[in-house]
């Protein structure tokens, strides 16, 4: 009972101040019509701590009104902009690039190597006392999670980065459509993008809008297409 998820102030004081206790928070903590893995529902019996404490729901914070207050306060905590310009470096940690070599060394994100993926064959042991204390390694402190990203993770979007990104492509959309003028659903000749489609021999095609093509505009460079359809998608190509 001891060791038994208890509290959550009990589980933030314990990463936060002792280098052996390491915990990532599952998905439910996020789940806004959840919270019901708090509770013990079914009124099992849990056990006493040391401490004389009967072990039952999961003590929540007090700025948390119940579980449903307390899931929805983390995902939006999640969902915050202070987290979005961040959780990129806890990725990098967790799942990246940080997790193994150099960059953890320097990161100050080593595990005991026995933690790590494919470091331990343990079919490979047949020393039986050696194979025992490994899997109790395992089973106990458990493992790294698998390595997924060897470059340093993108930054995600914050809501005001998407309302500039979204006011930046209408402006495009609407300097690529002022500039064409169509006549039979082909673009005619304009001196800002174009030289005569007789200029040049199809190469390749293939499809990139699901309807019409309601534009088309070509580089100065000629290097690039910018197409607009009446799905509402803008595309580039090379």
């Amino acid at each position: 009972p001891g060791r038994m998820f208890h509290s959550i102030e009990e589980a933030w004081l314990g990463v936060l101040n002792s280098s052996s206790d390491v915990k990532e928070l599952i998905p439910e903590f996020y789940d806004v019509e959840g919270g019901d893995f708090l509770l013990n529902s079914q009124n099992l019996q849990l056990g006493t701590r040391p401490n004389g404490v009967v072990l039952n729901d999961v003590v929540l914070p007090p700025w948390a009104r119940d579980v449903r207050d307390f899931v929805n306060k983390c995902r939006a905590a999640l969902e915050s902009e202070h987290v979005s310009q961040t959780i990129h470096n806890w990725i990098d940690l967790i799942f990246g690039y940080k997790q193994r070599g150099q960059a953890a060394i320097e990161a100050n994100n080593l595990f005991y190597y026995i933690t790590y993926e494919g470091a331990v064959d343990i079919e490979k042991v047949r020393d039986p006392q050696e194979r025992k204390s490994i899997e109790a390694q395992i089973n106990e402190f458990g493992q790294t999670p698998h390595q997924v990203f060897v470059r340093p993770h993108p930054k995600r979007f914050t809501p005001r980065e998407i309302e500039a990104l979204l006011l930046k492509r209408e402006q495009l959309v609407s300097s690529i459509s002022s500039s064409l003028v169509l006549s039979d659903g082909l673009a005619s000749e304009s001196p800002k993008f174009w030289t005569p489609f007789s200029d040049y021999k199809s190469d390749k095609s293939f499809k990139i809008h699901r309807k019409e093509i309601s534009g088309v505009a070509l580089s100065s460079n000629h290097e690039e297409v910018h197409s607009v359809s009446y799905d509402g998608s803008l595309n580039s190509v090379n």
